[in-house]
């Protein structure tokens, strides 16, 4: 994963475990809650929301809504004190955070993204970055009877991005994509397809990992050639999910760990991923 960057150092703080002067809320049960917006949320995917250094993690519910636990604030050195990112992702946005303060352990009367009840006052509407929908080429009869499916994923660039993806061609010549996964959905298991074969001059066919960059409000079409040989499916009803890397400015590494991710390899982790595209299926009889 390109551009993963390390997250700052805590700031650890001794102190009196009591303060007759302090008048912030008790430790026992710290909660942040608030609302994420998402920017034309196609099929309503939840985000991913975690907190740094507590290593608390959740996604909201339907309406965008999100509770989260401060918990162990106290450390070998004593209370934590000081900012602390909660940060707000899906796939396919512009990852988005907001910051918590904490004094000796407790959340500070001083805040700016969050009310002194651990209330998120901060509007974070997620930006997309890209959409994109699959389509299966019709066809009759049965996914065996076919030497070859076609599928064709429609592409909408919201902001620019950088993108690598699996491609294959003739002469260094990449034109066509590879790189899908088959999500059997009845048995929660996955296929992995990539394409490989010669040519009509036996020319290897080969795909590779190709960085592509893309500008703002380019419109493109992903097309993926399935040979049937060469994957094998048994009967079934599969999501099909196209795979790609988007190039992130930045991700911490722990965000990507909790969702169990796996820096979004091209496995069983990437279905962890929660991203807004409009997927197909396939019925194999």
């Amino acid at each position: 994963m390109n551009n993963i960057k390390l997250l700052p150092l805590l700031i650890f703080v001794l102190h009196c475990t009591s303060n007759p002067f302090w008048d912030d809320p008790s430790t026992d049960g710290l909660y942040l809650s608030g609302t994420i917006l998402t920017e034309n949320n196609s099929i309503d995917t939840p985000v991913s929301v975690w907190l740094e250094t507590f290593e608390s993690y959740t996604t909201t519910d339907q309406d965008g809504n999100f509770s989260i636990e401060i918990s162990n604030t106290q450390s070998t050195l004593g209370s934590i004190s000081g900012p602390m990112k909660i940060y707000f992702f899906i796939y396919n946005y512009q990852l988005d955070s907001a910051i918590i303060n904490l004094t000796n352990g407790r959340i500070s009367n001083t805040q700016t993204d969050f009310s002194i009840n651990g209330v998120l006052v901060k509007t974070i509407e997620l930006k997309k970055i890209m959409s994109g929908s699959l389509a299966l080429e019709p066809f009759e009869g049965k996914f065996y009877d076919r030497d070859s499916v076609q599928i064709v994923f429609n592409v909408e660039i919201y902001n620019s991005v950088n993108i690598d993806l699996y491609k294959y061609g003739t002469n260094h010549t990449y034109n066509v994509h590879s790189g899908l996964i088959f999500h059997d959905i009845e048995n929660d298991t996955a296929i992995f397809y990539r394409y490989s074969g010669y040519d009509a001059y036996g020319n290897l066919m080969d795909d590779r990992l190709i960085h592509l960059n893309y500008e703002m409000n380019e419109n493109i079409q992903w097309k993926y050639v399935v040979k049937t040989n060469q994957i094998n499916l048994v009967a079934g009803e599969y999501q099909i999910i196209p795979y790609f890397i988007i190039n992130h400015d930045f991700i911490p590494l722990e965000l990507i760990n909790a969702m169990d991710g796996d820096s979004f390899s091209f496995s069983n982790n990437y279905l962890n991923i929660p991203i807004d595209i409009v997927t197909t299926s396939l019925l194999v009889e």
